[in-house]
Parts: C-alpha cells; sequence; structure tokens
C-alpha cells in the first residue's frame, strides 16, 4: 500500500513539474535563510566562549553616579586584587593593558598588537601555548610571548625559545626581549575585549617590567586604562555579587571617588552582545525576527501553492472513489504526498545553506567559527518545518477533498467554502505584510548607514592618513624630533598637512585612558572629559574652528600648561566666558582655558557629543600617531613619497598607516551588516510572497475561466478582464500594506532612537516601500491575468 502511495506521488509530481519546482524552491529557500541566519546569531553569541571558565569570568567595569559623569567604560586598576582580598566569591584576576608596538629581528620590523599583562591571564582565560611554561612565561622582565603567526612572521618558524626580539619601547627605546613562550592562533571571537584576537604578543606586567606601563599606574585608583577581569567560583550569582560592590569604592578607593563611581562585574559570556546599549543584542533580534517571518512566508506560501493545486485534481478524486477508494485512503495519499514534497524541500534547504554558508557570511563580513547546522535546535526546526508545513498543506485536500461525492468530483464540480477562501486572502495579507516590514526595514536602515557616513563631523576626514607606527620616546628630545619629521613630511608634494597626536577623532569614549575629571575651584562634583592630546598644528590639519580663544603656540610657552576645550565641555561648567577660567586637574593642579573649538564628533553617531579637553603635547609628550591630510589627485604617488620620506627619516621603522575614513566606516560595520543581511531577507520575502500571489492568481483563473470566457464573447476587452482579475489581488495587498507599514514605521522609529543622530521616517520612505511591494505583486499577477484575457473564449465555453 505504502509503495503505491509513493508510485502515485511520484506520478503527480512527475507530470506536473513546475508545480513542484515552485514548491520544493520557495521552502527550501526560506528554510535556507533560516538556518544561515541562525548559524549566524550562534557565532555571534559565541564572542568570548573559546575558553572554558568564560562563564566564570568577568569584566570590573565601574559606573558614574550620574550618566553624564563620565565615559561608558571605566576600568580602576587595582579594582582585581581588591576585590580578591575582600571578597570569597573573587578567585582571581588578571589586569590587562591593550597596546601597540614595534619589534623586529633582523631587517624585519612590523607594528602589532600586543597585551601587557599579569601571569595570572594564562591561567585565568586558560590561555594555551604551544611552547613555552605559562608559569614562568612572564617571570624575565625582558621576556615577550608570541603568537604562532608573529613568531613565523619573524623567525620563519614557531619553536622559537630563547630567540631575542628587538622591541620599541616607550621608556627606554629597542630593548632586547628574550621569547619564552608560544601560543597557538585563536578564533577571531576570542577575548575579544582585551584584544585577544588581534594581539600577537604578551609582555610581563609593570610590577616586573616598566618599559611601557608604570608600575604606579598599574596599582593606582587613578588609572581608569587598565582592563580588570575576575574569575568567581563555580555558581556565584554575578547579580547578587553586584548588589555586595555597592559601597566597595567607599570602603577601598580615595575618597576624591567616593560617591562617584560603583564596580559592577560585566560577564564575559554576554559582553559582545551588552555593549554599545546592546546594540549587538538588538542586532540579533532583528535578525531572528527576520529567519521567523521569512519562514513564515515560505510556510504559507508551500500550503498556497499545495491547496491551490490541490483544487484542479476533482476528476481524479471522483475516478478513484468510483472505484472504490476509500476517504482514508484518499487522506493518506494527500497527506503523504505534502510530506514527501516538505521532506525533499528540508533536504534541498540543507544543502543550499551548506553551500551557501561561506557566501553569506562573507557578506555579513564576517568568520565562520562554529560550522555545525546539526544540532538539537536545527533539527527540531527542520522537523517542526517538515511536519508543519507537510500537515497542514496536506491536510486541505485530505480533509476536505477527500469527502466530495464522486458524481460531482467527475463533473470537476468542486466549489470553495467562502471561509477558505477567506482563509487564503488572509495567508497572501499575511505574507506580503511580512514582505513589506522588511522592505521598510531595509529603506530605513540604508538611508540611516548612508546618513551616518556621509554626515559632516565637523573636521576633515577625507584623505586623512594616520600612521600607527611612530618611535615612541616620551621624552622632551624624543617629542622634538618627532616635530622634525613632522615638519619633513609637511614639505613632501601632495601634504597639505600633519599633526602629532596621541589619538585620533574616531577613537572616542571606546578608547582605554582618554578620560580625564576637571573641577571648577569652588565646586565638588567633576565633569568627565575625554581627552585628546595634540600638537600646534591638530586644530589646521584637520580644519577645526576656534569658537573662543586661540589654540596651542608654540611661541606661547605658557600655553603648555593650558587646555583647550569644546563647547559642549563649556557648557557643562556652566561657563559663558571660558577664556582665562581655571580647572583642577587631579584635585590639585590648576589649569586655564586658552581656548575653545567648535563642536566636532570623536565618536560614533551612536552617541552625543562629550566634553572633551585638549592638552598640548609639549606638556606632556605622550603622543602614537602622525595624521597627515593628503591632497586631491594622485593619492599612491604621495603615499610612496611619504614612505621613502619616512625611511629616510626613521630607518628601520616600519610605514604602517590607515585611512581615517575607513576607520570611520568600520564604526558602523554592525549596521553595514544588518542592512546587507536584511536586504538579501527582504528580497526572499517579496520573493516568495509573489510565489504565494502567483498560486492564488492561477487558482482564481482556473476557477473563472468559463466567467472569463461569457465575458469576452458580450463584448468584454482584454483591458477589461485584466482590470478584473487585478482587483481580487489588489484588495488584500492594500489591506497588507495598511497593517505592514504602520508596524514597519513602529519598529524602525525605536531602532533608529538607539541613535544620537538619525533620519526621520518620512512618508516618501513608506510609499517607496509599500509602492514596490504592490508592483510586483501586480507585475505577479498579470501574467495569469493576461493569459486568461488572451484565451479565446470558444477554448472555454466548449466544455459547457
Amino acid at each position: 500500500m505504502v509503495r503505491n502511495y509513493l508510485r502515485l506521488a511520484q506520478r503527480h509530481l512527475g507530470r506536473h513539474k513546475g508545480y513542484t519546482l515552485l514548491n520544493v524552491a520557495g521552502l527550501s529557500a526560506g528554510l535556507a535563510c533560516c538556518l544561515l541566519i541562525l548559524l549566524f546569531i550562534r557565532n555571534e553569541r559565541a564572542v568570548n566562549h573559546t575558553f572554558p571558565k568564560v562563564d566564570r569570568l568577568h569584566r570590573v567595569d565601574s559606573q558614574w553616579r550620574e550618566p553624564g559623569m563620565g565615559l561608558d567604560l571605566v576600568t580602576v586598576a587595582p579594582a582585581g586584587p581588591a576585590l580578591m582580598e575582600a571578597l570569597p566569591e573573587v578567585v582571581a584576576q588578571a589586569r590587562l593593558y591593550h597596546m601597540r608596538a614595534t619589534m623586529g629581528h633582523g631587517e624585519t620590523f612590523l607594528r602589532r598588537d600586543g597585551i601587557v599583562a599579569d601571569p595570572s591571564a594564562f591561567a585565568l582565560f586558560d590561555w594555551p601555548l604551544l611552547h613555552g611554561d605559562a608559569a614562568t612565561a612572564l617571570a624575565d622582565p625582558r621576556s615577550i610571548v608570541l603568537e604562532e603567526a608573529l613568531a613565523r612572521d619573524l623567525f620563519g618558524r614557531t619553536d622559537v625559545l630563547g630567540e631575542v626580539v628587538e622591541v620599541e619601547t616607550w621608556q627606554q627605546g629597542r630593548q632586547p626581549y628574550t621569547v619564552t613562550g608560544v601560543w597557538p592562533t585563536l578564533p577571531y571571537n576570542s577575548l575579544t575585549h582585551i584584544g585577544g584576537s588581534t594581539a600577537r604578543f604578551l609582555l610581563p606586567p609593570p610590577t616586573v617590567n616598566q618599559d611601557f606601563v608604570g608600575e604606579d599606574a598599574w596599582n593606582s585608583w587613578a588609572s581608569r586604562y587598565i582592563m580588570v577581569v575576575v574569575e568567581t567560583t563555580p555558581g556565584t550569582d554575578a547579580e547578587a555579587l553586584n548588589r555586595k560592590l555597592g559601597g566597595f569604592i567607599e570602603q577601598h578607593a580615595p575618597e576624591h571617588l567616593h560617591g562617584d563611581l560603583a564596580l559592577v562585574l560585566n560577564p564575559m559570556s554576554t559582553l559582545y552582545l551588552n555593549e554599545q546599549e546592546g546594540l549587538g543584542r538588538r542586532m540579533l533580534y532583528l535578525l531572528g525576527g527576520l529567519a521567523a517571518l521569512v519562514l513564515l512566508i515560505a510556510c504559507i506560501n508551500f500550503t498556497n501553492l499545495a491547496t491551490a493545486r490541490s483544487l484542479t485534481r476533482a476528476r481524479e478524486i471522483g475516478v478513484r472513489k468510483a472505484l472504490g477508494a476509500q476517504r482514508a485512503q484518499l487522506a493518506a495519499q494527500f497527506l503523504g504526498e505534502a510530506l514527501l514534497i516538505a521532506a525533499l524541500a528540508a533536504l534541498v534547504a540543507v544543502a543550499l545553506a551548506e553551500l551557501l554558508v561561506e557566501p553569506f557570511f562573507a557578506l555579513a563580513d564576517k568568520e565562520i567559527v562554529l560550522r555545525r547546522f546539526w544540532d538539537g535546535t536545527t533539527g527540531l526546526l527542520i522537523l517542526g518545518v517538515w511536519l508543519g508545513t507537510g500537515l497542514v498543506a496536506g491536510g486541505y485536500p485530505a480533509l476536505i477533498l477527500s469527502g466530495f461525492q464522486p458524481v460531482r468530483a467527475l463533473k470537476g464540480r468542486l466549489t470553495l467554502h467562502p471561509a477558505t477562501a477567506r482563509l487564503r486572502q488572509s495567508l497572501v495579507v499575511v505574507q506580503f505584510a511580512a514582505a513589506v516590514v522588511l522592505l521598510v526595514a531595509v529603506v530605513a536602515i540604508t538611508r540611516q548607514v548612508d546618513f551616518l557616513v556621509d554626515r559632516s563631523l565637523g573636521y576633515h576626514e577625507e584623505r586623512m592618513l594616520v600612521i600607527d607606527t611612530v618611535p615612541r620616546d616620551w621624552t622632551a628630545d624624543g617629542l622634538a624630533r618627532m616635530e622634525q619629521v613632522r615638519h619633513a613630511l609637511t614639505q613632501v608634494p601632495g601634504v597639505l598637512g600633519a599633526t602629532l597626536t596621541y589619538d585620533t577623532p574616531t577613537l572616542g569614549p571606546n578608547f582605554f585612558g582618554n578620560s580625564i575629571a576637571l573641577r571648577r575651584p569652588e565646586a565638588q562634583d567633576p565633569v568627565n572629559l575625554t581627552l585628546f592630546r595634540a600638537d600646534d598644528a591638530f586644530l589646521d590639519t584637520y580644519g577645526l574652528t576656534l569658537a573662543a580663544g586661540r589654540f596651542f603656540d608654540a611661541s606661547r610657552p605658557a600655553d603648555d600648561a593650558g587646555v583647550v576645550l569644546n563647547e559642549t565641555a563649556v557648557r557643562a561648567f556652566g561657563w559663558e566666558d571660558p577664556i582665562g577660567q581655571l580647572v583642577q586637574v587631579d584635585g590639585t593642579t590648576q589649569v586655564p582655558v586658552v581656548g575653545v573649538v567648535r563642536d566636532f564628533h570623536f565618536a560614533s553617531l551612536h552617541s552625543g557629543i562629550r566634553p572633551l579637553a585638549l592638552f598640548s603635547l609639549r606638556g606632556q609628550p605622550l603622543y602614537r600617531l602622525f595624521n597627515i591630510r593628503l591632497a586631491p589627485g594622485d593619492v599612491p604617488a604621495t603615499l610612496a613619497r611619504l614612505e621613502t620620506e619616512w625611511q629616510r627619516l626613521l630607518p628601520g621603522t616600519p610605514f604602517g598607516y590607515t585611512f581615517l575614513d575607513d576607520t570611520l566606516r568600520g564604526l558602523y560595520q554592525t549596521e553595514q551588516q544588518l542592512r546587507q543581511v536584511v536586504a538579501v531577507g527582504a528580497g526572499l520575502a517579496l520573493l516568495l510572497a509573489c510565489l504565494g500571489m502567483l498560486g492564488l492568481a492561477a487558482l482564481s483563473v482556473a476557477q473563472r475561466t468559463k466567467e472569463i470566457g461569457v465575458r469576452k464573447v458580450l463584448g468584454a476587452s482584454v483591458r477589461d478582464v485584466l482590470l478584473l482579475l487585478s482587483a481580487d489581488f489588489t484588495r488584500p495587498v492594500l489591506l497588507a500594506l495598511l497593517l505592514a507599514l504602520p508596524l514597519g514605521f513602529f519598529l524602525m522609529d525605536h531602532w533608529l532612537g538607539t541613535f544620537a543622530y538619525r533620519i526621520d521616517l518620512g512618508l516618501g520612505m513608506l510609499l517607496l516601500a509599500g509602492g514596490t511591494a504592490l508592483l510586483v505583486a501586480w507585475l505577479t499577477v498579470s501574467y495569469h491575468a493576461a493569459r486568461a484575457a488572451t484565451t479565446n473564449p470558444a477554448d472555454a465555453l466548449r466544455q459547457e
């Protein structure tokens, strides 16, 4: 019996290849899209999960008493040891400082990211080593642990224990460091928040070696740029532990921090998703909704096509019932056929997902860490889609058509109950409503990303070259040498200006160590500002505008101890005339305000402009970067000339650079990824909705063939028939627009509310999305409508 059903199903599907292809293609495409998005979500959730104890690891952050007082991330350096001493739940800690340094061997010199770390970091993160002993790897003052890729770049092999690397230190110039360990390359999503995915070397802590960070900074409560990570005992409730930290600062920190800061343990397992006000988590919610909508549309489309096609099998049902077939046998056959098609679609979906996984992740600009589709979640999803769509799609013919009387079935006079027709139209409404919501999302996200990228930031970002391989000699002589280099670089043809700085405007509040608290002498509450160090040429090179006073001037030695504020900082201090006003640094030193610059953006547009304090490098020579503004024209030729001059001025120092506008675009990588994935999902959703519309149109035309023939005999034109048939499908699409446009507006307005600077969702944007859906629906319906309108009416009436 089962073999007979399978043979009948095979013959039926083979006779109607177009129908089978549409049904399999629609469901498999929707399910494959859902599988790919679920894999993407799993990869995003796996960030920082490479190490076994990640659920017990917490980054120690601090929160300001008031949201506007300070930066989003502030970590006080001594918090780790203090927490271990005060709380039995904290069993280990490590302090880490992410930095960059130039290093080399022989004639090869490279600029790489690295970490100054407590030796406890190896045990804390279960950091593996290919060579060396983690217990002693950072014990020697001039020891260095390399990532295997860096070891190959320098020595051509990984077994390099005992080899010597020359490292450009910040305090002592180039110094020899001995390799004491090599670790294997980690997945890109490992320890992203301490640079574990980009760091290529580890250095001893300042308690052993002070070539980069001073021991006083490592242990000072004023240091808020050194990350602290702690490990808690198994089963510790992080929320309960956070409540115990309510008065920790008051009990252990200096008095000037009392009442201003509170420590918070931020789980490493969810840190990535919770940053930037939960931007990553919101993205996953949006992608999860996209996957659900696409899959819903695919399942509705499958059901519509299956039930529409079943109504053309009236005579088959009549013949089989006349020959003695029981209703249960017919129901089993219809269910079996639907389940067979659904199973075929599921198999094709898995194959498509495996085939498209790399292009999909490339489109989203992400690396693949987890490739396994098959786990409990995906298995249940595929099983549910197979059974759900198969049973629903086969249920209508199994329960309804199998019960028709043989005489009526043989005459082909099967009519739909009005409720069935309404249900079918409701499904089409749901399909198109979901597709329109996604179209609104695509238009809104695209325009917001374009707005973010194209918005004027208040300075020159085009053709701004940032050289990050500047040798660091943080002395007065070292600064004088770099000023000579800067002057020489400005003489290179094609260079409009150059400035030496510690940061670039793109680093903003996400960079460790750029926070400073200033007070008015008569005020108690501090104003927390972003700290920016630059030389005298910064204003002109970046094209900033003065609002009052002057910028740093080399001819005015007093400016070395002055500060330049932005307009937001002036408002925060409450001054009407800020020039000459004094602010206190570290609670004692008073510095004068010498100038005010117009507000400019020094962070992503997710947040508003914050108070900014600019200090002269001559007051404290801490520098890292050359910022060089290039003239329009032959940029590659200018770069070649700059590199030649760089090698002449600084032999043996690599010429490493980036362009500022590339970095700016990287600030909105999450939005770019979301735009690309949602665009693909919206296109697929609209295509699937049109397939459902196509099936409905085919059913409608088949049912009204004789009506159309009579109308044409009575004088109806092709245009009249086209309008008649199109009107039936315009109504559900218009209803879908009425439902989807307000919903899409609400959802995208909520998403845009996470940006400090955003576009307005105007009527034109909604009309664009709605008009696109309506036009596609008309084009889809017009195919069957045109065929019916141009058919010879005699062919339709001959059967009467």
